[in-house]
């Protein structure tokens, strides 16, 4: 992941967050991780996943 798409991601959180909901970015790997703390990019409060199951679990709350 490279500064423009992280950006890129942020601005869809903000309007997301105009919108009255919350942002869920799943897929994210330790490589990505690593990457953006490299980057020295910070994601907010998106809230980040490795899965997508992992994602809805925290949503609903319980395991699927």
């Amino acid at each position: 992941m490279n500064s423009e798409v992280a950006r890129q991601i942020i601005k869809l959180n903000n309007a997301i967050h105009y919108m009255g909901s919350t942002a869920y970015l799943t897929g994210i790997t330790p490589a990505i991780a690593k990457s953006l703390t490299h980057l020295d990019i910070n994601l907010g409060d998106i809230k980040t996943f490795s899965t997508t199951q992992k994602a809805m679990e925290a949503i609903i709350g319980r395991d699927i």
